[in-house]
């Protein structure tokens, strides 16, 4: 009905109001529904319901004239107050083609009750997605057809909404301020007639808005909608129209400030839409009818199916390259309703129709990245992830704000018939029922629609989770189980070779097989890809979907199960020899035969070339032969330097090869253990001595030696064998097997023994200084062979090779050798090892066997004399009488000083290594003196005679030993000079040594004082004085030994006698001499008290009797005075 304005002189509209308060329920929508980018998918489902096949978005950044606007119809009205200016401000704008019907209106009118309820073929459900929009605005608006609507949640101006004929009532020319928002150009739009197609415009949020807005309170900047349109471009974009019915293309536009034509910003488009559009809307187009007859149960379809590949592109409006172009294989299945409806009647008395529980699904794959991660979808994309690489689509029951599905969390403690309970259960029918069956289908029809499947990617198409993704991997667990349960054994779904060619499926990398043409690899090996090589139908299952076999073995297609087997590998192979045998590589030969080998039947292999040879060719396995091919000789296939087949290289058409897989090779031996006489047999010491005497064949193999120029290599080789297969070489006593170093081979078992090599050089060395004739140096590891130690000596035995060192004609003669310190030391650390480790705590008849050879020991040069570097034996003893050997004390071998003890008196032995210790205390007994008596008996009477620094040496060590210090006391070891000599650490020119109590304290001024300056009282050289901490020990060890720090009275005796005698003498300075004098005046008398303690009459009389007081007679000279002719000063005019 046309709105009547004539009369009013005003617009006037029909009321559109909900039938509830708008504010209060909005906010709380608001509250739990995410805005961004699910503002515009909600927009593009809305339009998608409408059938729209193009979706405009444009971001308006405009603020429009507002002179002519309508006016609100409120009661109460003041012009003065609220205006619709705040509206004509930047605005998002929403295009499509298609006109609203009456229900979408009501839609409009019943928040969160949608009119598409019972639409079977629209998404919305619930009612609540288009209120999504309140995020950014306060009052959406549109034209659809030719009618205008204003939405007014607050009931500021229209009582919550108005909806105009803006056509018939001319509004857009009365009102032109209203309706230059909608006029956007480059679209064309007419308001004089109606628009074949709906605009959206929701005004932005200003922050004056905010204040007043009982909806919301966050402002929306353009800035913030254009970052949305990127963000969903960058992230959803194709994503957005993959399940959509008839939405196929999505635009953005963006019209800047006073700009005459929007910017092109970017779009996404099914861009094979012509070809897929029917396919596309196939389901949505029969649902409202199927839905519809169940209620009369009469339905001509049970299910509807639909597949094809859909081609995405994405443009940029900066860009005449495409952004991205992209291929998707989708198929949408309808289940049966009927089945449906049944099983939901059954367990909750309920009707799907009732509820809007469709039983439709949809699975859809990046063809262009099969490795994408899946999506779940409910039409639009869901914030979920797959635990596969394919996306899944579905009616499923998902929560009010769209971003998660009704899970079996949500069903704990609820009552049986609640609507919770039957939304889980839905979602659960979903994957557990219809997912399975469209799965199969999806499968189906791969090879039609996607022929170009790359082997190895195909079963990235089936439901296998490679990945955790919380609640869908719960509703994904039984998935692929599901999947196969609703295969079909002809169904050809499988990878691999088929038993014909089909051209059908030619683009493949494979063919593809069924259950009943395909036989499965249940154990994942190598040999399935080798035999699908020649055409066996072997259906390929990575280990990593080893699962798939395991659900067959327990579905319904269980007795449809074949498995590779031995025996139908083995007569494939029988049947289709041309196919194979010499054509197919020698180590896929091998490898499928090491499988077929499994099941022991080796009879039945008789003529197959499959025997590998160590020549790298392949013989063939016969019975009753008279030419072997040997193997062994046990089982162990771990290829080795010393292997046979390295050594008799003439053979090797006569071994089997070890380069081959370990089970294989033992397969092969066990043959050998067969009743059925292949010409197969284990390598003996019969056929070794056989091949070897071959090879030797042109020698003169009676003779004990012979050269070995020829086969100096081959004989290394074969020691290398025979010491590694460790055969029993009594059989091979006749043969000659051992090189000397002398190039000859000899026989095994001779009367004349060998030396065996050692691993040491400078032990084969040494006992070759000492006669030894030895194994040529190449078989050292032969000295590990304990079986030839009937034959060879080895060098390990030290009782052996001393008693054969013994046992020389030209004993001890032999052992007169110098020896360089490095082979010493290495002789002698092996000969402590060996002693120490095989006769420590043994029978004392052991240690019988080493004292047979400790004479030997003596004779060997491996010992050093302390002080001395060259080595020396103990035997013979040359000297005329016998030598007495010793060991320092045992902590101070490296802390002794010098040795100073006289060569007769005793020598001493170097025992510094703990291996020299063992050979000397342990073995030859040799003594070791403790501390006091070697200093004391060996060290301090021999001091005296020693050089200056040899000496110094040894009495450094000396005073660290607190003990032995006072025996020091009575030696004349220091030497004595002027007190500059010790102030300067200097020497005089003939040192003089004397005892510490012969000397006087250099640090006592006193004392100093009263010596002239060239007389010698004081310590000199290292016992100076001395400002080093470490130097000062000497001086303070001296105190300790006596050195004087007070003069005796026999000191005052010497000190008088000294003055006297420089008096009377002339080349001494009387001054000098008198203040010497004075101060040993001064000196006696701060101490006469002491030194008149023991009443010393000769101390006294030298005082007394002698002229050594420096006095001045009367007439003013200075003189010298007795005692009694000394007068105190002040008497002197007396």
């Amino acid at each position: 009905m046309a709105n009547n304005i004539r009369d009013s002189g005003r617009a006037r509209g029909r009321p559109f109001k909900p039938r509830e308060p708008y504010t209060q329920r909005l906010r709380k929508i608001l509250e739990e529904y995410p805005d961004g980018s699910q503002i515009l998918r909600e927009i593009l489902q809305n339009s998608d319901d409408a059938k729209s096949s193009h979706q405009i978005f444009i971001l308006d950044h405009n603020t429009y004239s507002s002179n002519k606007l309508f006016e609100p119809e409120l009661n109460g009205y003041s012009r003065t107050n609220l205006k619709l200016d705040r509206y004509q401000g930047p605005a998002l704008l929403a295009l499509n083609n298609t006109i609203f019907e009456e229900r979408d209106f009501q839609s409009l009118l019943k928040l969160a009750d949608s009119e598409k309820r019972d639409q079977f073929d629209k998404i919305g459900v619930m009612g609540v997605g288009f209120n999504s929009i309140y995020h950014i605005t306060d009052s959406p608006s549109f034209i659809t057809g030719d009618k205008y609507v204003i939405l007014d949640p607050h009931e500021w101006y229209f009582s919550g909404g108005v909806q105009f004929d803006f056509v018939d009532d001319n509004l857009a020319q009365m009102y032109p301020d209203q309706f230059a928002p909608f006029v956007i150009p480059s679209v064309n739009i007419s308001y004089n007639r109606t628009y074949e197609g709906t605009i959206f415009r929701y005004p932005l949020r200003t922050k004056q808005d905010s204040i007043d807005s009982d909806i919301s309170k966050k402002v929306y900047s353009p800035q913030e909608i254009l970052d949305t349109f990127y963000n969903f471009y960058k992230n959803e974009s194709t994503n957005s129209i993959l399940f959509l019915k008839y939405i196929e293309k999505i635009t953005f536009f963006e019209l800047k400030q006073g700009a005459a034509e929007p910017n092109f910003l970017f779009t996404i488009e099914l861009t094979n839409a012509n070809e897929v559009r029917e396919q596309r809307r196939l389901i949505a187009e029969n649902i409202v009818p199927m839905m519809n007859s169940l209620t009369s149960k009469e339905q001509s379809k049970k299910e509807l199916v639909t597949s094809y590949v859909a081609s995405f592109g994405r443009q940029r409006g900066n860009s005449d390259i495409p952004d991205e172009n992209c291929s998707w294989l989708i198929l949408n299945y309808l289940d049966d309703l009927q089945e449906t409806e049944k099983h939901f009647k059954n367990k909750f008395e309920k009707n799907i129709a009732d509820y809007k529980f469709v039983p439709n699904v949809g699975l859809a794959v990046n063809l262009n990245d099969l490795n994408a991660v899946g999506r779940l979808f409910c039409f639009l994309p869901l914030p979920i992830s797959m635990p596969f690489s394919i996306s899944v689509n579905g009616y499923f029951a998902v929560s009010t704000n769209r971003r998660s599905l009704w899970t079996v969390a949500d069903n704990e403690d609820l009552a049986a018939d609640a609507i919770a309970r039957l939304k889980v259960s839905w979602n659960q029918y979903l994957f557990e029922n219809v997912l399975p069956k469209a799965w199969v289908r999806f499968l189906r029809e791969l090879p039609f629609k996607v022929p170009k499947i790359q082997s190895g990617d195909m079963y990235k198409f089936w439901p296998i989770c490679t990945h955790d993704t919380g609640s869908m991997s719960n509703f994904c667990k039984d998935l692929l189980k599901n999947v196969i349960e609703n295969l079909d054994v002809k169904d050809k779904v499988f990878e691999g070779p088929s038993l014909t060619n089909s051209s059908v499926f030619e683009g493949s990398e494979f063919y593809w097989l069924s259950l009943s043409n395909g036989f499965f690899d249940g154990s994942s090996n190598d040999v399935s890809k080798i035999i699908q090589k020649i055409g066996f139908p072997v259906i390929s299952t990575p280990l990593t979907h080893h699962s798939i076999i395991e659900f067959i073995k327990t579905s319904k297609l269980e007795h449809s199960l074949t498995l590779l087997s031995p025996y139908n590998v083995r007569d494939y192979l029988k049947k289709n020899i041309d196919r194979w045998q010499d054509k197919m590589s020698r180590s896929d030969v091998l490898q499928v035969f090491k499988y077929v080998f499994t099941d022991k039947n080796f009879d039945k292999l008789e003529g197959f070339k499959i025997i590998p040879l160590a020549n790298e060719t392949l013989g063939t396995l016969t019975k009753y032969s008279d030419s072997y091919i040997y193997i062994g000789p046990n089982d162990n296939s771990t290829v080795n330097k010393n292997d046979e087949f390295y050594v008799f290289k003439d053979h090797l058409n006569r071994f089997i090869d070890k380069n081959i897989d370990p089970g294989l090779y033992k397969s092969f031996y066990s043959m050998t253990a067969s009743t059925w006489n292949l010409n197969i047999k284990v390598l003996d010491a019969l056929d070794v001595i056989e091949m070897i005497k071959f090879t030797l064949k042109s020698e003169n193999v009676d003779s004990e030696e012979m050269q070995i120029s020829k086969h100096y290599a081959w004989i290394h080789k074969l020691w290398e064998n025979l010491n590694y297969r460790r055969w029993d070489l009594k059989e091979f006593e006749n043969v000659h097997l051992i090189p000397t170093s002398r190039n000859t081979l000899r026989k095994l078992k001779t009367p004349k023994k060998v030396f065996l090599n050692h691993s040491t050089t400078y032990l084969k060395t040494i006992f070759e200084k000492f006669g030894a004739v030895f194994v040529e140096s190449r078989f050292e590891k032969t000295a590990e062979f304990p079986e030839l130690s009937p034959y060879i000596i080895k060098p390990d035995n030290m009782i052996l090779v001393l008693k054969s060192f013994q046992a020389d004609t030209s004993y001890p003669n032999n052992l007169n050798h110098k020896l360089q310190v490095h082979e010493a030391t290495a002789l002698l650390d092996h000969l402590s090892n060996y002693f120490r480790v095989n006769y420590k705590n043994r029978h004392l008849s052991k240690f019988e066997e080493v004292n047979e050879v400790i004479e030997v020991i003596k004779h060997l040069p491996i010992f050093t004399e302390v002080d001395n570097t060259s080595k020396i034996s103990l035997l013979p003893d040359l000297s005329e009488n016998e030598t007495k050997w010793f060991l320092l004390p045992l902590y101070e071998e490296n802390s002794y000083g010098r040795i100073i003890c006289p060569s007769d008196k005793g020598r001493f032995l170097n025992s510094s290594s703990q291996n020299l210790r063992y050979i000397l205390e342990d073995m030859i007994k040799i003594p070791r003196l403790d501390s006091d008596d070697y200093w004391l008996n060996y060290v301090i009477p021999f001091l005296e005679s020693q050089r200056p620094a040899v000496r110094d040496v040894v009495i450094d060590k000396l005073f660290e030993h607190d003990n032995l210090k006072s025996s020091l006391m009575n030696i004349s070891f220091v030497p004595i000079g002027t007190f500059g000599m010790s102030k300067n650490l200097q020497l005089p020119i003939n040192v003089r040594l004397v005892k510490p109590s012969d000397l006087f304290d250099p640090e006592e001024k006193a004392l100093v004082d009263l010596f002239f300056e060239d007389e010698q009282f004081f310590p000199t050289g290292n016992y100076g004085i001395s400002k080093e901490l470490p130097s000062k020990k000497f001086l303070l060890n001296l105190r300790l030994l006596g050195m004087k720090s007070i003069l005796s009275s026999n000191d005052v005796v010497s000190r008088i006698q000294t003055i006297v005698a420089r008096k009377q003498g002339s080349k001494f300075h009387v001054n000098s001499i008198r203040i010497h004098a004075l101060k040993l005046f001064k000196y006696l008398d701060d101490n006469w008290s002491k030194l008149t303690e023991n009443d010393d009459q000769e101390f006294l009389n030298a005082i007394l009797e002698n002229e050594w007081i420096p006095t001045i007679d009367k007439s003013g000279n200075e003189i010298f005075s007795k005692p009694q002719d000394c007068y105190c000063q002040k008497v002197k005019y007396l």
